[in-house]
């Protein structure tokens, strides 16, 4: 990804089914940055291209996805599902302009299925 500032980003991504999970190893990189730009003054306003339904709900902010991953072999895949996500920061240096995460997903069939 090339960046009007000048910035350019890679993205990596092998993804992989092991039993019945989904195994996710991406790694995101960038060079270039401006030291008074948007990203490394942490004034980003989160990911482009992103489709995210947001609604209110018991005094919390709850937000939708909607993604599609490509396979590079066809791969028998679930019927209709649900994925439950948690994303936490694993490290980072001391300016947060390298930090690692870890995101745990858990699919499951919606209740009445």
């Amino acid at each position: 990804m090339n960046f009007e500032d000048g910035a350019v980003c890679t993205v990596s991504n092998d993804s992989s089914i092991q039993g019945n999970c989904f195994i996710y190893h991406v790694k995101f990189s960038g060079l270039n940055f401006p030291p008074n730009g948007p990203v490394m003054q942490k004034k980003t306003q989160g990911w482009e291209p992103n489709t995210e339904r947001l609604f209110a709900r018991d005094g919390m902010l709850i937000g939708n996805n909607f993604m599609a991953l490509k396979a590079k072999k066809p791969v028998k895949m679930p019927g209709y599902h649900y994925v439950d996500r948690k994303l936490d920061v694993t490290n980072h240096n001391k300016n947060y302009t390298s930090v690692e995460q870890c995101e745990i997903s858990i699919a499951r069939k919606p209740v009445l299925a």
